[in-house]
């Protein structure tokens, strides 16, 4: 059976970006078709719900792009100058983790970090663009990114964190970033 997913119902854009084994879809929706928000619709219940969009300065949009069993979502916002900052989102405490690469850089006066998945362990995957415009994708242990440890930049206080990263060669000049403690 499919469903037609019209969060509102002046949306010009809905995209549902993924489905836990519990059934709750989360994905993001506009009605200017520029502005984007996130949604989680629980299958069972047939109901929206609708997280606050982080309150950063010059926000400009909210992607919502995974989420697990767990009640964490991953995804990303964008200011308005189109750099983009990476997220978990707890739903049970409606509580966001920001995560940027502190060594990233910037290409072009842009900064991107997009957390795309997290499984139920709890590791995330995505990607973020160099200084030099190539695009990386990691993995790590969301965990850590909640205390002193891996990755980056946790804009709840914790500050940042110094990366280990090794590049590792896959066929056809595709490359991988490997977080780990240093």
């Amino acid at each position: 059976m499919e469903r037609l997913l019209n969060p509102l119902s002046n949306a010009v854009v809905t995209n549902a970006q993924s489905i836990n084994d519990n059934g709750l879809v989360t994905g993001f929706y506009s009605a200017d078709g520029q502005h984007q928000h996130g949604f989680f619709f629980n299958t069972t219940t047939g109901t929206f719900t609708f997280p606050a969009d982080p309150v950063e300065p010059n926000l400009f949009l909210t992607q919502f792009l995974g989420v697990n069993d767990n009640g964490l979502a991953v995804g990303y916002w964008q200011d308005n100058a189109a750099s983009q900052h990476g997220f978990l989102y707890d739903l049970n405490t409606k509580t966001y983790t920001f995560v940027d690469d502190p060594n990233i850089g910037t290409n072009n006066g842009v900064q991107i970090t997009q957390i795309t998945g997290i499984n139920d362990a709890g590791r995330i995957a995505g990607f973020y663009v160099d200084g030099n415009g190539v695009q990386r994708g990691f993995y790590a242990d969301a965990s850590s990114l909640t205390g002193a440890g891996v990755f980056g930049v946790n804009r709840l206080g914790i500050g940042c964190h110094r990366l280990a990263q090794k590049a590792i060669d896959f066929p056809l000049a595709t490359k991988f970033a490997v977080f780990s403690t240093a």
